[in-house]
């Protein structure tokens, strides 16, 4: 008796200790971590799984079903970043059950490469992992096992393991960037299909085998697509794929991955969607929105505050009833403010290029260019009140041999620092139509940007294209009197009001979120939908004029306060003043990049009812009569 109770206790005590030992063994199927090389703060692991026939494990994103592995660090290191490297996987599609899955099957080594900002240079340290992943043949098996590692203050290098790493970092998706014969160029989504679209960088044939091509995308608003064919001509390869979720909100932000020959890529898309070929049948319908949107823009109440500026321009050049000033004046306008909105889309379209996130007014979330529009704005003011003239500088005026010109050059330089000016001051405002308008502009290619932001500049430069066409209108004008030197002052006021607002935005803080307001975080709105609470959602800046509308007249407001509180909504505020990825990438997922923002989530539209940019009462109380009252 006491020989089995000796047996029990070894068995246990050796399954205990198992637990640590790098091995994981069941099935058949074997998973190990092993280091290959260690240079200072720097290791490289395999994730080594050898798999008995018919298993498999899952790719980093995995399709319909599964779970790839994931790696953490449990003790030994706080301060660490872990990046595993994922080879081209196989892709299984289940036609029975309609199911598409990317696996792993055989052998597969995933390489790892971890950095440590803690780890001591001068003494041995023993590394805990956590490796959690899935192994699946007619059943899926989840697992977490505990790996150790010793890592020696001396560097290491196991030549036989790197080079056996090395066979799978050879078939690792690199970026297309680095690829000389291929670059990204769009999707294009019609009713259930999908077509990738490639540049060939020459004119030579690129598909050798069609075996050997093979293409899928992910996309976290997308359901799996599952791919069909290529096709080729001299400047483009199309990859044309299916899928079933191809009909709602779809984010512009995708990751294609790419097999071609032998070789392995993949393409961060960002912003390259062109969903329902819209660039085809809707262009004419946006660049409508964006013209309509431009002239609105010159109504909101960002753009206010430097009217004053416009209107003494032009009751200068007024006093001489001459209608060639009133003309070059206006031209002088119109340019400041459309070579503004080209900048906008040349520097828009750089970022976007380099995976940078943009958005409507993001500047305003800078203290150096707030910094930069005081002090230009105190330049205006000190114009006004007559402490000293701007003046062109002495290289203009002996570029050009005429005296009429040099003699107002100073209305004119003016007049386009004021288009500058008052564009730069209209991106905290998202005017009716303006935020459709920006939506499609930073999710097209740069052509169609640029025709975007073209034709809002067109739009914000009408009422002096008016003057430009018909500059005899000024006969309609009062002639110019005495009163015209107090309205400067006012003007000066209205602009020393604008200095105001723009240093509360420079010194403003992220304020506690109070008044029945929570503080925004996506989690809650999942949150509170599977309790079967609505939700109100409230994107805001201190810098955005419009939020601070919306607040004032409807948000604000008891009655509205009443209606939240009586139907039980839950209300999130957002606070976009400084810079925030969570709320950019918010936005981005409703294909918005500008503010206000605001949606209602109900259980019965858990996808969102969006509201227009500038709110009212009674659009918020037939929502919630819709969604929320009606059963």
């Amino acid at each position: 008796m006491l020989k089995l109770f000796s047996a029990l206790i070894f068995f246990f005590i050796t399954h205990c200790i198992s637990f640590d030992i790098n091995i994981y063994d069941s099935e058949n199927n074997k998973v190990n971590i092993f280091l290959a090389e260690k240079n200072k703060n720097k290791i490289k692991l395999g994730l080594e799984f050898l798999l008995d026939k018919d298993w498999k494990v899952y790719f980093q994103y995995p399709g319909d079903v599964g779970l790839g592995a994931d790696l953490q660090i449990v003790e030994g290191s706080k301060k660490n970043k872990i990046n595993i490297s994922w080879p081209f996987p196989n892709e299984l599609y289940e036609e029975e059950i309609n199911l598409t899955s990317r696996v792993y099957y055989n052998n597969i080594i995933l390489p790892t490469e971890i950095i440590f900002y803690d780890l001591p240079q001068s003494e041995t340290k023993k590394i805990k992992f956590l490796l959690d992943f899935q192994i699946c043949k007619e059943i899926c098996i989840p697992v977490s096992k505990k790996f150790i590692v010793n890592l020696e203050s001396e560097d290491y290098l196991d030549f036989e393991k790197v080079e056996k790493i090395k066979i799978y970092e050879a078939i690792v998706p690199k970026d297309i960037k680095l690829s000389k014969i291929l670059e990204g160029n769009n999707i294009t989504i019609k009713s259930k299909n999908m077509i990738v679209e490639l540049d060939k960088k020459n004119t030579k044939n690129v598909l050798d085998n069609k075996n050997k091509n093979f293409i899928f995308v992910h996309n976290n608003s997308l359901g799996t697509t599952r791919f069909l064919k290529t096709e080729e001509n001299k400047k483009k390869i199309f990859f044309y794929l299916k899928g079933t979720n191809l009909e709602g909100n779809i984010l512009s932000e995708s990751k294609v991955f790419i097999k071609i020959n032998n070789e392995y890529y993949y393409w961060n898309t960002t912003n390259h969607i062109i969903k329902n070929n819209i660039a085809n049948y809707n262009l004419l319908l946006i660049l409508f929105f964006s013209f309509i949107g431009g002239i609105i823009l010159n109504f909101m109440p960002c753009v206010l505050p430097v009217l004053g500026l416009k209107i003494n321009s032009f009751i200068q050049e007024l006093q001489t009833k001459n209608s060639l000033k009133v003309k070059l004046g206006s031209i002088s306008i119109v340019l400041g403010i459309i070579s503004t909105f080209l900048l906008f889309a040349t520097i828009t379209s750089i970022l976007r290029y380099l995976g940078k996130n943009v958005g409507w007014g993001m500047q305003f979330q800078s203290p150096t260019f707030i910094l930069f529009i005081i002090f230009l704005l105190i330049l205006f003011i000190l114009n006004l009140l007559g402490f000293f003239e701007i003046k062109l500088p002495r290289i203009f005026n002996n570029i050009s041999h005429n005296n009429k010109f040099n003699d107002n050059s100073n209305i004119y330089i003016k007049n386009y620092f004021t288009g500058i000016l008052s564009t730069v001051l209209a991106t905290p405002c998202t005017a009716p139509f303006v935020g459709t308008a920006i939506s499609v502009a930073l999710t097209q290619n740069i052509l169609f940007s640029i025709l975007i932001f073209l034709f809002m500049g067109i739009g914000k430069s009408t009422p002096y294209l008016i003057f430009i066409i018909y500059p005899n209108i000024i006969n309609f004008f009062p002639k110019p009197g005495k009163w015209f030197a107090y309205l400067k002052y006012f003007f000066a006021f209205l602009l020393t009001l604008t200095v105001l607002w723009l240093i509360n935005i420079l010194f403003s803080t992220k304020k506690s979120v109070n008044d029945n307001w929570e503080e925004f975080n996506t989690s809650k709105i999942n949150e509170y939908l599977n309790e079967n609470q609505s939700v109100f959602v409230d994107v805001t800046a201190e810098w955005c004029l419009s939020c601070a509308v919306n607040k004032k007249l409807v948000l604000d407001q008891k009655v509205i306060k009443k209606l939240f509180e009586n139907k039980g909504i839950k209300t999130l505020r957002a606070d976009w003043t400084n810079r925030n990825d969570s709320i950019s990438e918010f936005l981005k997922s409703y294909n918005r990049y500008g503010i206000p923002f605001n949606i209602l989530y109900t259980p019965k539209i858990p996808d969102g009812f969006i509201f227009s940019e500038i709110l009212t009462k009674n659009q918020i109380k037939k929502a919630i009569e819709e969604y929320i009252d009606s059963k």
